[in-house]
C-alpha cells in the first residue's frame, strides 16, 4: 500500500472535524441518517451506520469520495450546493496532507465547525492571556476591544423546531458574496455566544472552565468601570451557572495563548485556537493541561476576580514555576 492509499485509508482528526459538522448540517434539516442514505445515487450505496462512522469521525470514506471526484453526492444528499462541495474537497485533499493529529481549517464554513465542535463537547477549556474570552464579554468590554460589533441575525431564520439559522447560508452557497460571508461571520460571533450561554446552564455538573492569566485581572480594557463590569459578570456566571473560573499565577511559568481552548469528546481531547480568519486543531498533549494543574483553586480564583473589579487586588509576587 502506498503512502496516498494508507493516509485515505486511516480515519485523520481532520475526518472528526468535517463529520461534526455534517451531523449538525443534516439534524438542522430534521433529517435521519436514513434519509440521507436514501439520497445518495445508485453508484454510491451508503448505508445509515455507513454515514454514522462519517459522521462520528471513524471513516475516511468522503475523502475517499473527494479522490474520486464523487464528494459531491455526499453534499447534495446532505442538502448542500456547490459552493459548500468545493469546501469539502478542499478540506478532505488538506486534510490528507496533513499529519494525522493536526488540521488547520481555513475553508467557507470555518468559524461554523469550531462553533459546532465546541458546543458539542463533553467539556470545554477556555483560555485568556490578555483579553476575555469572547463568549464571556460583556457589550461595552467587546466595543472597548474594538474586536468586533453585534451583528443582526441572519434574514433567513430556520424553521420551527429545526436546528441554527446559519446552516441554509452554508448549503445555498450565498457565501460566495463576500458582504454576505463577512454578515454571517459576525451573525456567528453573536450565535456563538448564545449557544455558550445555553451551555452553562445546562442541567448536571459543570463541564466549562475558563483559565485566565492573573495578569488580565489588572488590565483594565476601557478604563475601570468596563473593567469592574466584566469582573462582575464573571463572578456572576461563576456563582449562577455551570463556569468555573481559574486563576493562572503570575511567574506559574505556563503560557496560555489567545483563542486556545481545550475540547473533549469521550476519550478525544483536542487543543483549539481560534485565530482571525482560521481554526486550529491538534490532537495530544497541550500546555493547557499544564495550566490547569497550575491553576489556583475556584473559590481563591473568584475572591480574586471580586478584588480585581473593586480595584483592591493585591500586588504578590509569583509563586514561582510551576512543575505539574
Amino acid at each position: 500500500m502506498n503512502t496516498t492509499s494508507a493516509t485515505l485509508d486511516t480515519p485523520r482528526l481532520g475526518d472528526f472535524v468535517l463529520g461534526l459538522h455534517l451531523r449538525h448540517l443534516r439534524e438542522c434539516q430534521g433529517l435521519a441518517r436514513a434519509d440521507i442514505s436514501h439520497r445518495m445515487p445508485d453508484h454510491i450505496p451508503v448505508t445509515a451506520d455507513g454515514l454514522a462512522a462519517i459522521e462520528n469521525g471513524q471513516s475516511p470514506q468522503l475523502r475517499h469520495a473527494a479522490e474520486r471526484g464523487r464528494h459531491h453526492h455526499y453534499l447534495t444528499a446532505y442538502g448542500a450546493g456547490h459552493e459548500a462541495s468545493l469546501d469539502y474537497l478542499r478540506r478532505a485533499q488538506q486534510i490528507t496532507a496533513s499529519p494525522p493529529d493536526g488540521f488547520v481549517d481555513d475553508g467557507l464554513g470555518w468559524l461554523h465547525r469550531y462553533q459546532i465542535a465546541e458546543q458539542n463537547a463533553d467539556t470545554l477549556l477556555l483560555a485568556g492571556d490578555r483579553t476575555i474570552p469572547t463568549p464571556l464579554r460583556t457589550p461595552d468590554y467587546t466595543a472597548a476591544l474594538a474586536m468586533e460589533a453585534l451583528a443582526p441575525t441572519l434574514a433567513a431564520p430556520a424553521p420551527p423546531g429545526v436546528g441554527c439559522p446559519a446552516c441554509p447560508a452554508y448549503r445555498s452557497g450565498r457565501l460566495a458574496n463576500p458582504a454576505t460571508s463577512t454578515a454571517w461571520h459576525r451573525a456567528l460571533h453573536t450565535a456563538r455566544s448564545e449557544a455558550f450561554a445555553a451551555r452553562l446552564h445546562r442541567p448536571g455538573p459543570p463541564t466549562t472552565t475558563v483559565l485566565l492569566a492573573e495578569g488580565l485581572l489588572r488590565r483594565h480594557v476601557g478604563g475601570a468601570r468596563t473593567h469592574a463590569r466584566q469582573m462582575l459578570h464573571l463572578d456572576e456566571l461563576a456563582r449562577e451557572s455551570g463556569l468555573q473560573v481559574r486563576i493562572v499565577p503570575a511567574g506559574s511559568g505556563v503560557l496560555l495563548r489567545e483563542g486556545q481552548a481545550r475540547l473533549r469528546f469521550g476519550p478525544r481531547a483536542l487543543t483549539t485556537r481560534l485565530l482571525n480568519e482560521y481554526a486550529t486543531y491538534r490532537e495530544g498533549a497541550s500546555n493547557l493541561d499544564a495550566a490547569l494543574e497550575c491553576a489556583l483553586d475556584p473559590e481563591t480564583s473568584l475572591r480574586m476576580v471580586v478584588n480585581a473589579a473593586a480595584g483592591t487586588l493585591p500586588r504578590r509576587p509569583g509563586r514561582g514555576e510551576c512543575r505539574p
